[in-house]
This record gives structure tokens, sequence and C-alpha cells, in this order.
């Protein structure tokens, strides 16, 4: 899997004069344009268009999801490994432990059992798990993979409404 690099960005702000202000290991980027040249901005709209990268725009700021923004960039730009696609970040894998490494794979029973997730986005989250998260696992940790350790507050209602559901299960399936 491929995402920008630091000198990507450090060129798109060069280029067209924006400030990034969600830019490297972020998978949404947001750019401002701090010179309000109508011009520029269109040259900018233009550029992302006539690359098929879908965008919203407001004003002078641009949001555009990494994946799509990757489209416009030589591979001298880009950084290719093993990354994972968080809600608010892209993690290395190289540089995740264990715990966060297995996690990941059991995460998606959780968000699979409380129909939190689409099935669209569960194909994804499944094609994400076999390209990044499996392979570092195996080469690693010899395909063992933890129990689920909630880390946050909201992982932890997830984690404790996902047993209540299993623990309800079990109890449906002895009567």
């Amino acid at each position: 899997m491929k995402i920008i690099s630091k000198e990507g960005f450090s060129l798109l702000e060069r280029k067209f004069k924006v400030k990034i202000s969600k830019g490297y290991l972020k998978p949404i980027v947001c750019l401002h344009f701090y010179e309000k040249e109508d011009s520029l901005i269109k040259q900018f709209r233009d550029y992302l268009s006539d690359s098929d990268v879908r965008y919203s725009f407001n004003f002078y700021d641009v949001e555009v999801s990494q994946t799509e923004l990757i489209k416009i960039f030589a591979d001298k730009y880009l950084e290719d490994g093993r990354f994972w696609y968080s809600y608010d970040k892209i993690h290395n894998c190289k540089t995740m432990d264990h715990q966060q490494l297995s996690n990941c794979v059991n995460n998606l029973d959780i968000l699979l059992t409380l129909n939190k997730i689409s099935s669209q986005n569960a194909e994804e989250y499944l094609k994400n798990l076999n390209e990044s998260i499996i392979p570092e696992l195996k080469e690693r940790f010899g395909e063992n993979i933890l129990e689920y350790k909630p880390s946050g507050d909201y992982e932890k209602t997830l984690f404790n409404e996902y047993l209540k559901i299993i623990k309800k299960e079990k109890k449906d399936v002895k009567e």
C-alpha cells in the first residue's frame, strides 16, 4: 500500500500555495489556500477533476482522502509499505505492537457482530487486513493473534456491547 510522503505534501504546499493542516499519516487531507488567487484555486480544482479525484471544496478549503489524492502524485513522492488506516490516522504496521496488530483483526468480528460496518466497508477492511496486518503478524509474530484489548473509551463501549451479544447468543444456544 502506498501513502503520500512528507516530500509529496511539501511539493503540494509549494506548487499550489496551500497550508496543509492534516496531511502526512492522516486519512483525510485538509488544504487551505492562503493565497486567495482564484486562478490558482481553479487550476488546482481542474487538476483534481482531470485526475478523477473526489474532493469537497468550501471557499478556500479542500478536504480529500489520501487514497484519492494519491492519484496525482508520481511514485517518487509516495511511500510504499504496510499501512493501516484507522479513523484518524494512518499507522505504519512496522511500528505497531503485537496487541495493536491483533486488535485490528479482532475488531472486524466486533464490528460485524454489532452491525457497525457495511458489507462494502467490511470487504475493504478484510482486504486491508490481508494486505497489511496479516502479513505483518505472520512475519513478526508467527500468526499468533492475541485476545482483544480495547484501548480507548469508545473501544471499551463497543467491546462491552459485543460481549453482551456473545453472552446472550451462548445462552440462547444452551436453551
